[in-house]
């Protein structure tokens, strides 16, 4: 759901909701900038390329970390080697490789 309203200080507020019900909201000085603004994020959703615009700024750092928090003591594979080890350990070297 979108939608673009007049604010009292005559700025255009677009805003829409996500699939989580979050909602986001850009301010313009110009209803058609507002619109094509919606118009741009619908697109988006509809071709399925939609991303969350929290989630397009994590760095690959984050996402490592992220990746090996949730992983814990679970095996990886080295793809190099195709030794075991675990995800915990590795949470360093994929640090030093996002830098």
């Amino acid at each position: 759901m979108a939608n673009i309203e007049k604010r009292s200080n005559g700025v255009w507020r677009a805003r829409y909701y996500d699939d989580a019900g979050k909602q986001h909201a850009r301010h313009f000085p110009r209803k058609v900038d507002a619109k094509a603004w919606i118009d741009t994020v619908t697109a988006s959703v509809v071709r399925g390329d939609y991303t969350d615009p929290k989630t397009a700024r994590t760095t690959v750092e984050q996402w490592c970390a992220n990746v090996a928090r949730g992983l814990g003591d679970a095996p990886c594979l080295d793809s190099a080697t195709g030794a075991g080890a675990y995800c915990a350990d590795q949470q360093g070297v994929w640090a030093d490789a996002a830098r």
